[in-house]
Parts: structure tokens; sequence; C-alpha cells
């Protein structure tokens, strides 16, 4: 008899680990579900995070060109006034540079006359 009543309490202990066990077994399948679904709203928000963030830059990066783009526009804009203003200079002609030369070796000469007289 003692013999059984030690073998249906260990019996008994026996199931109440299997149920512990399975217990355990069943909250540790619920949370590695929860775990996995977490996970994967973490990493698709952190998808939709980076396509907006790469919109972002990319926006970024668009506006940039366009406003380079843009400050082109006018320098180019400028430098052809520059150019149009200097086509419409009048370059002096070989006859007024003549004439300056000409000027400039009359007033030489009468420099140099005051120079020797003095």
């Amino acid at each position: 008899m003692f013999e059984c009543a030690q073998f249906q309490q260990r019996h008994q202990k026996l199931q109440e680990e299997i149920k512990i066990s399975q217990k355990a077994s069943v909250d540790l399948e619920k949370y590695l579900g929860e775990l996995q679904v977490n996970w994967t709203k973490y990493y698709d928000q952190a998808v939709v995070d980076m396509k907006s963030r790469l919109e972002e830059i990319d926006e970024a990066a668009m506006l940039s060109l366009i406003e380079q783009e843009a400050s082109d526009l006018q320098t180019n804009e400028l430098l052809q006034d520059e150019i149009a203003a200097l086509e419409q200079l009048e370059l002096p002609s070989d006859t007024d540079f003549e004439h300056a030369k000409f000027q400039f070796k009359q007033k030489h000469a009468i420099f140099k006359q005051i120079l020797s007289k003095k």
C-alpha cells in the first residue's frame, strides 16, 4: 500500500508539473505571438517612416536643385545684360586713337620745353 500511495503522489506531482509546464508553454507561445506582432508593427512603421523621410529628402533635394537652377538663370541673365551693355559701347576708332596720340605728343613736347627753360 505504501508503494501505491507513493506512486499516486508521484504521479499526481508529475501531473501538476506537466500542467504547470503546459501552462508555461501556452503563456510562452502567447508571449512569442505578441512579440512577433509587435515587431511586425515596428518594422512596418519603420518602413513607412523611412519612405516618408526619403520623400522629404528627395523633395528637399529637388527644391534645392530648382533654387540652384533659378540662381543660375538669374546669373545668366545678368551676364547677358552685361554682354549686351558691352556690345553697345562704342570702341574708339583708329582715328580717335591717332588723334589722342597726336595730342599726347604735343603736350609732351610742351612739357619738355617748359622743363628745359627752367
